[in-house]
């Protein structure tokens, strides 16, 4: 299963806001998590997608027109 990954400003308002822009694509979504590094102040955001690669590839591209994620890229299978 693909897995998006993303760092962003520690909040939940980011989270969210991926997580909406995704499911309104009609992105299936399976899992999210975020962890919070406190020193940073910048959380890692995970999201695996039910797809293939040209879905992940389409996923991150739209992730990657939001403000407030990150160093977004695609991972092999967790």
């Amino acid at each position: 299963m693909p897995v998006l990954s993303a760092r962003m400003d520690n909040g939940v308002d980011n989270l969210l806001r991926a997580v909406s822009v995704l499911r309104r694509k009609d992105f299936d979504i399976v899992d999210v998590s975020m962890k919070s590094d406190v020193r940073s102040n910048h959380s890692n955001l995970i999201i695996k997608i039910s797809g293939n690669e040209n879905t992940t590839e389409k996923a991150k591209f739209q992730l990657e027109k939001l403000f407030g994620l990150d160093e977004i890229r695609i991972l092999e299978e967790m």
